[in-house]
């Protein structure tokens, strides 16, 4: 947020290293099944929501 300074600390260990592997995984196109099991769920939830900018 803007006027907040505060110091952010990058991930490290194991989660860091999950992500880092998912990221590539959706930027190269191969995704696992649970990529896609998360997809899927991520797609039906957003259907239940719109939202509107103005």
């Amino acid at each position: 947020m803007l006027g907040i300074d505060s110091p952010h600390v990058p991930i490290e260990g194991k989660f860091a290293e999950e992500i880092r592997a998912t990221v590539h995984r959706v930027c190269t196109g191969r995704l696992n099944e649970a990529d896609k099991r998360r997809i899927r769920r991520s797609r039906k939830v957003l259907q239940r929501f719109d939202a509107v900018w103005e």
